[in-house]
């Protein structure tokens, strides 16, 4: 420490960058540990989007030629039918 004429103590320059320093280093060690779990996550989302446009998406497209087949056949029969998972906005008319 180094004392002014008016006997205030006054820290040196190195002795206020020392947290700042210490934060560095800290940040340098957090980057190398991110830096290692990028090919991890580069992964596993690549598995996430497989698995759902692998499996889900077929389903979920088989089920929409289905649900348009029972509706055409009820729309020729001349009943009113509700998708299922689907958002109703208004009432239909059966449902009065």
């Amino acid at each position: 420490m180094v004392y002014s004429h008016w006997g205030i103590r006054q820290p040196r320059i190195k002795e206020l960058f020392k947290p700042f320093i210490a934060m560095t280093d800290t940040i340098k060690k957090e980057l190398m540990r991110e830096k290692h779990n990028f090919p991890r996550f580069f992964v596993s989302s690549l598995i996430i989007f497989i698995a759902i446009s692998g499996f889900l998406l077929p389903i979920l497209y088989v089920l929409s030629l289905v649900f348009t087949i029972i509706a055409a056949i009820k729309a020729y029969k001349g009943e009113c039918w509700n998708y299922p998972l689907a958002i109703r906005f208004f009432k239909s008319p059966d449902t009065e």
